[in-house]
């Protein structure tokens, strides 16, 4: 709606948690699925579908914008208006992450084990929407620099989460501090709905998908 609005203006500020997710050494496998031979663009497009459905299926269902993406890395966004729980949702989405790519069999990514790393934060973004013909979405400010340093500093397999994140979900998801950030804790979780991980991710995000992190 914003994007399709004319009249608005080209930027606006965001509050809500984001979840910036980063496969550990993806887009060097892809390349190498692509020299694989005759079979390669059809392992690659398999290997991007199983990996992608996956990683990001349970945030489309729990009801977050995935923004966009970045190299290796995707964002997904639960927006304050949305989503007054914003933190919880994010963080339980988070903590599924790195057990459902490792979950998956190395047939289905092209003979890897895929692994993830992932930063949660909460705070205000500001949003902007530029060009023309074709819109792109640029998030900006502090609390996207947090977010990336959080993921660039979680280790495959590890979720890290920010202070203001951790004030705001129960206890039970915090584990050990890791310098000025949280571990989040991977317990046990409500299942998805029936389908959730087996279905494209189709869900058109409020926000453009074209996307950048200033």
């Amino acid at each position: 709606a914003w994007a399709a609005d004319t009249s608005a203006p080209p930027w606006r500020e965001l509050h809500g948690s984001a979840v910036l997710a980063d496969i550990s050494g993806f887009t060097r496998h892809t390349e190498w699925l692509t020299y694989r031979g005759a079979d390669g663009p059809e392992v690659l497009h398999a290997a991007i579908c199983a990996a992608l459905t996956t990683l990001l299926g349970g945030g489309v269902h729990a009801g977050g914008d995935v923004i966009g993406f970045a190299g290796d890395s995707a964002l997904v966004w639960f927006d304050e208006h949305d989503h007054p729980d914003h933190a919880a949702l994010a963080v339980e989405v988070a903590a599924r992450m790195p057990r459902d790519i490792a979950a998956l069999p190395a047939t289905m990514t092209g003979g890897r084990r895929l692994r993830v790393s992932v930063g949660v934060h909460t705070g205000m973004v500001q949003a902007h929407l530029v060009g023309t013909t074709q819109r792109g979405l640029f998030l900006c400010g502090p609390v996207v620099s947090r977010l990336v340093a959080l993921q660039d500093r979680a280790q495959p397999g590890q979720v890290l989460m920010s202070a203001q994140t951790a004030a705001r979900v129960a206890p039970e998801w915090c584990a050990e501090p890791v310098g000025d950030a949280v571990a989040v804790r991977q317990r046990r979780r409500r299942p998805l709905p029936a389908g959730a991980m087996a279905e494209p991710i189709g869900r058109q995000p409020t926000l453009p998908v074209a996307c950048e992190l200033l």
